[in-house]
C-alpha cells in the first residue's frame, strides 16, 4: 500500500507528488528532513493561535495524504491512482505529553488502528484506521470510492470516541484531504490491522444534484433531511457559480459581500438546501465577515419562503411556541435516547453526526443563539420545549436491528467463539446460547427470564480478553459498552442493567464474596427496578445488559451453587482479535435464529456441562483440604458411612492444620461436602452424609 506526499514549492500554486509505502513513511515519522520546521511549528503554535496558514514557513512542510495513492497525468493534473481504504481520526487540544501518550495507548489497545502518532502541532495525536468491502476489497471507482470513504470515517469514530474518551474533531471525510508530516519516535504502528467491514454505500447518500439543464435544475425538499455533506457542497458551490455569473462585475476583495451572500443564499432555497446548511458553507466561502451578520442575511432570503404570522396579532407566549420549535428544527436534531435516558443534541450539519449529551451549558449556548435570530424566548421555555414528550424517542438498539440485512446463512457466532483458543469441546456451543440470549434481550424476545449466565475469560496477561470482550459490540453500539461497574453503589449497578448492552466485569477473581452474591442478583434480574429522576415512584425499567468477565487467575468460583452462572473458559494463547468480524451479518445471523424460534437460552444438559467444566476453577478453602485428607467418595453402599457434619467436623479437627478460628464453621463444612458431591438425606436427627474415611 502506498500513500502520497505533497510537496509545495516555494512561490508556486504547483506541488510535487511523491509516492511512499507505508514502511517508508513510518521510518519518516523517526526521522526526517522537516524535522527543523516541525519542531518550530510546534514551538510558535501557541504564538499563532492555531492559524497554521499565518506562519511563514508552513509551506515547508509536505502533507501527508492517507486516503489514496495520487499521481500527474500527461497534463500535469493530479490524479487519484489508488484508494487505500484509510481514515484519519485526529483527537486535539490535548494539554501535555502524557495525555498524548495516553490517547496513543489507547488507540493501539484497538486491533483496527493502522497507526498513531502525535501531529505536527504537537498537540494533537493522528490516528489512522483501516476499512475493507466484506470480500476483503476496496472500492474501484471515483464515485463508489467518494461514498465509502464517508461511511469508513463515520464508523471508525463512532468506534474509537468512547474507547478513546476523548472528543475526536469532526472533518470532513474527503479523499483527497491531507494534514501535515509530523515526526514521532514513539509512533505506533501495527503493519497488521483488523479492518472494519463495511458494505458499499449506495447512491442514497449522494445524489445526483446537477440535471442537464443546471438553471432548471431542483430538489425535492421532502428528501433533503438524509443528504450527505458532499450533497450540500455539491448544491453550494453549483448556486454560488450561478450567481457569480448573473453578476460577472462582483468581486471578492473590491466589493461588498452582502448582495452576492443574499442572492446565493436565494439560489440555494430554490434548490432546497437546507438554512443551516446554507449558512455553513457561506461561513466558510465568506469567512471575513461576522457570524451574526451571515445569519441574519440568510435568515431574510429563507423567511420569504415561509408563512408569517406577523400580520396576524398573537400574544408572546403563542409567538414563541410556534418561533421556537422553527428555530430549533433549522438549526438542530435533538432526540431523547431511551437507552441513556437523556436528551442528545447535534447541530444540523451534514459533518456533525456525532449526537452529545445536551447539558446546562449546551442549553445555555442555545438559549443564547434564539435570542440573536430574534426569538423572544425565555430559558425556561426553552428548557420545557427540548424535555418534552415533542422531542423525538430514539432507541439505538431497534434502529440498528431493523436495519440489519438478510442473513447469507454463514455461521459467524461460531467463528466469533473460534477465535479464543481453548480446551474446552463445549466452548462454541455455550458462547453460542450466550450470544443468542445477549440478542433476544434486545430484542425483548423474552421479558420473563434474564440472560443469567456470564463467560469469564481466564488468561494470561496480555491474552487481548478485554479486546475481545468490546469487539463482541458493533461501532455503532460501542458507547453501551463498559468495564467499570461499581458494584459498591447497588442502585448504580442496577442502573446500568438498563443503560448499557454489554457490561465487563474485569478482575472478576478480585470480587469478595458479598460482591459475588450482588453479582448472582443482577444476573438474574428480568428487568431493572429505579426511581426515574423527579419521579417519586419506583418503575419497572427494560434490561438490556448482558455480563462477560475476565481474569488472571484460574480459581475465581467461590459459590458451587452458583457455578451454571458463569462459563469459565481457560484461554491458552492470545486471542485472534486481528480476526475481521462481518458485524452486519453477525447480528443478522443472531436476530434469524432467535425469530425462527431457536432456543436462546441454557438447558438442564447445558447446565450439567458447566457445572462439569466448572470444577477446575472453583476456590479450594483450607477446610476442603482438610477435608479431602480424611474422606473421599465411598465407591459402593457398602464402602462408607452416615455420618453428621458435627461428626466429620470432629474428625478434622484432629489434624495439625486445623485454624480453631478460621475453619470451625459447620456451614462452610456443609458446603464443602455438597460440592464435592457427597450424598446427603436429612433425619429427626439432622442431616447425614455418605462418606468415607481414609
Amino acid at each position: 500500500m502506498k500513500i502520497t506526499l505533497f510537496i509545495n514549492k516555494k512561490n508556486s500554486t504547483d506541488k510535487i507528488v511523491r509516492s511512499v509505502v507505508l514502511e517508508d513513511f513510518w521510518h519518516m515519522l523517526q526521522h526526517n528532513n522537516q524535522e527543523y520546521y516541525i519542531e518550530r511549528f510546534r514551538r510558535d503554535y501557541n504564538y499563532i493561535f492555531g492559524k497554521k496558514d499565518s506562519w511563514n514557513d508552513y509551506y515547508k512542510i509536505p502533507q501527508v495524504c492517507p486516503n489514496a495513492q495520487y499521481s500527474k497525468n500527461h497534463k500535469g493534473e493530479i490524479a487519484i491512482k489508488e484508494y487505500n481504504g484509510i481514515s484519519v481520526l485526529k483527537i486535539d487540544g490535548l494539554v501535555n505529553k502524557l495525555k498524548i501518550e495516553e490517547i496513543k495507548k489507547k488507540a493501539a489497545y484497538c486491533p483496527q488502528t493502522l497507526c498513531a502518532f502525535t501531529g505536527a502541532d504537537g498537540r494533537s495525536v493522528m490516528i489512522w484506521t483501516y476499512c475493507t468491502l466484506p470480500d476483503g476489497s476496496l472500492p474501484d471507482n471515483q464515485h463508489d470510492a467518494d461514498l465509502f470513504c464517508v461511511e469508513a470515517y463515520m464508523m471508525s469514530v463512532k468506534y474509537y470516541a468512547p474507547v478513546l474518551g476523548a472528543e475526536i474533531t469532526l472533518e470532513e471525510p474527503k479523499i483527497y484531504r491531507s494534514h501535515l508530516l509530523s515526526i514521532d519516535d514513539k509512533a505506533y504502528v501495527n503493519p497488521h490491522p483488523t479492518p472494519f467491514i463495511i458494505e458499499q454505500p449506495t447512491d442514497a447518500h449522494i445524489r445526483n444534484i446537477i440535471a442537464n439543464d443546471e438553471r432548471n435544475a431542483t430538489l425535492n425538499r421532502t428528501k433533503m433531511d438524509g443528504m450527505s455533506y458532499l450533497t450540500c457542497s455539491d448544491i453550494f458551490e453549483h448556486a454560488y457559480r450561478l450567481a457569480r455569473t448573473e453578476m460577472p462585475e462582483w468581486h471578492k476583495d473590491t466589493h461588498p459581500s452582502q448582495p452576492m451572500i443574499v442572492r446565493t443564499a436565494e439560489l440555494c432555497h430554490n434548490q432546497g438546501l437546507p438554512e443551516e446548511e446554507t449558512v455553513q458553507q457561506t461561513i466558510f466561502h465568506f469567512y471575513k465577515l461576522p457570524e451574526t451578520e451571515i445569519r441574519q442575511l440568510v435568515r431574510s432570503v429563507y423567511e420569504q419562503g415561509e408563512t408569517i404570522e406577523s400580520n396576524i396579532k398573537m400574544s408572546r407566549r403563542l409567538r414563541v411556541s410556534l418561533e421556537l420549535p422553527r428555530f430549533l428544527k433549522r438549526r438542530y436534531e435533538i432526540r431523547y435516547n431511551e437507552v441513556m435516558q437523556m436528551t442528545e443534541f447535534r447541530p444540523r450539519q451534514s459533518i456533525q453526526f456525532m449526537f452529545k449529551e445536551l447539558g446546562r451549558r449546551e442549553l445555555n449556548t442555545i438559549h443564547m443563539q434564539a435570542c440573536q435570530e430574534g426569538v423572544d424566548a425565555l430559558f425556561s421555555e426553552v428548557d420545557n420545549l427540548v424535555h418534552s414528550h415533542l422531542i423525538p424517542i430514539y432507541n439505538p438498539i431497534t434502529e440498528y436491528m431493523d436495519k440489519l440485512p438478510e442473513w447469507d446463512g454463514k455461521n459467524r457466532i461460531e467463528e466469533v467463539a473460534h477465535m479464543v483458543p481453548n480446551n474446552n469441546p463445549y466452548w462454541e456451543r455455550l458462547f453460542s446460547q450466550w450470544f443468542l440470549s445477549m440478542v433476544a434481550h434486545w430484542m425483548e424476545d423474552n421479558n420473563q427470564y434474564a440472560n443469567a449466565t456470564a463467560p469469564i475469560l481466564i488468561g494470561e496477561q496480555g491474552f487481548r480478553k478485554s479486546t475481545f470482550c468490546r469487539q463482541l459490540l458493533p461501532p455503532e453500539l460501542q458507547s453501551y459498552f463498559t468495564d467499570s461497574i461499581d458494584l459498591r453503589s447497588e442502585a448504580e449497578a442496577e442502573r446500568m442493567l438498563s443503560r448499557f448492552l454489554l457490561i465487563n466485569i474485569d478482575e472478576f477473581d478480585q470480587l469478595n464474596s458479598k460482591k459475588i452474591a450482588f453479582i448472582k442478583h443482577l444476573f438474574q434480574k428480568p428487568n431493572a427496578s429505579m426511581r426515574r429522576m423527579f419521579s417519586e415512584t419506583i418503575g419497572i425499567q427494560r434490561r438490556y445488559a448482558s455480563f462477560i468477565g475476565t481474569s488472571n487467575q484460574q480459581e475465581v468460583l467461590r459459590d458451587p451453587t452458583g457455578s451454571r452462572r458463569y462459563i469459565c473458559i481457560r484461554v491458552t494463547a492470545p486471542i485472534k482479535v486481528e480476526n475481521a468480524i462481518d458485524y452486519r451479518q453477525l447480528y443478522a445471523e443472531a436476530k434469524c435464529r432467535i425469530l425462527r424460534g431457536e432456543r436462546s437460552w441454557l438447558n438442564d444438559e447445558d447446565e450439567k456441562i458447566i457445572r462439569k467444566e466448572n470444577k477446575p476453577f472453583e476456590i479450594q478453602t483450607p477446610l476442603d483440604i482438610l477435608l479431602e485428607a480424611k474422606f473421599c467418595l465411598p465407591e459402593d453402599d457398602k464402602d462408607g458411612e452416615w455420618m453428621r457434619v458435627t461428626d466429620i467436623m470432629k474428625v478434622i479437627m484432629e489434624q495439625p492444620g486445623f485454624n480453631r478460628k478460621r475453619d470451625n464453621d459447620i456451614r462452610e463444612l456443609g458446603r464443602s461436602l455438597k460440592k464435592m458431591n457427597f450424598m446427603d438425606r436429612r433425619l429427626s436427627k439432622g442431616k447425614l452424609y455418605f462418606v468415607k474415611r481414609l
